[in-house]
């Protein structure tokens, strides 16, 4: 209740906003048609983040749900495990802010750390969460094994390509924020509400606005060093797909002092948002990257730099 914006906006009405922003602005809604992994394994990691949050008590039965969402992400797709340290940071804070709501975070000492997570109670919580992404691991290393002979051998071991992070970091963040064919903000112009909102939103809620932007942080970092940090034949950077429900949820913070000015761009950003995800959900784009794609003698990211 304390988010309710004072303009008269009420807080179903906020988050109704900012779900029609991710939904119409960003590249959602043209991956909502495609056989792409991203959009089920960003709802696990989303609803991970969720259930933590919304529980008023951190009970077995929330940990357990929690860390069963997150095995759900990971299992949909592996690369899910980039953001491990910012859920597990997440859920540190949580138990924190349930266990000793009094401690204010940003006065925490190491003493009053140990006496909170030094505990039998946190290590319990912890074990619960982890019950999930262990029996995942165990499925995944089977899995593995039973189709490659070997636990430790991926899918990608009979690719050419293989596991490889070769490009440089530089050249991956150009891409994702700069480059023609793969930059965000074009592609999904709803976000720069989000980041417009995130000191407002941290100020509120900061430690799940503190975890969101270090997930969004690992994912980039993560995949712009990947061989293929442009995601191949697809709409718009896929590889960091998940990046855009994190960053765009601080948008309750740009809604929050809403004003005419805030309506206003709220107004265009959506209206050109949704343009271009129409363009993109009516298109086959992989017509288009027939023609890039296979130009011969040409690195495949190079037309999309």
């Amino acid at each position: 209740p304390q988010d309710t914006p004072s303009q008269g906006l009420s807080v179903a009405t906020t988050a109704w906003l900012v779900t029609l922003a991710y939904g119409a602005g960003t590249m959602a809604l043209p991956h909502a048609r495609t056989f792409f992994s991203e959009p089920l394994a960003t709802f696990f990691a989303l609803a991970t983040f969720y259930v933590l949050y919304a529980a008023e008590r951190l009970s077995a039965r929330h940990v357990l749900l929690a860390g069963g969402c997150y095995a759900l992400s990971l299992l949909t797709r592996l690369d899910s495990i980039v953001i491990a340290p910012a859920v597990g940071l997440y859920l540190a804070l949580r138990y924190l802010e349930v266990m000793a709501p009094h401690l204010a975070l940003q006065r925490l000492t190491g003493r009053k750390l140990r006496d909170t997570f030094l505990t039998r109670h946190f290590a319990a919580t912890l074990s619960l969460f982890c019950i999930g992404p262990a029996a995942f691991a165990l499925l995944h290393l089977g899995l593995n094994y039973l189709h490659f002979g070997n636990p430790f051998t991926s899918a990608y071991a009979n690719q050419p390509e293989g596991i490889q992070f070769r490009t440089p970091l530089l050249a991956g963040l150009y891409g994702y924020f700069m480059s023609a064919g793969k930059s965000v903000f074009l592609f999904s112009p709803a976000i720069i509400m989000g980041l417009a909102g995130w000191r407002r939103f941290a100020c509120r809620h900061l430690s799940l606005g503190f975890t969101l932007a270090l997930g969004v942080l690992l994912i980039l970092l993560f995949h712009a060093r990947w061989q293929n940090w442009a995601g191949g034949w697809c709409w718009g950077p896929r590889h960091i797909f998940m990046a855009h429900v994190f960053t765009l949820l601080p948008a309750v913070g740009f809604m929050s002092a809403w004003n005419r000015w805030r309506r206003a761009m709220f107004g265009v950003v959506i209206g050109i948002g949704f343009g271009i995800q129409l363009y993109g959900a009516s298109q086959n784009f992989i017509d288009f990257y027939i023609l890039y794609y296979r130009t011969p003698e040409t690195s495949p990211n190079a037309y999309v730099m």
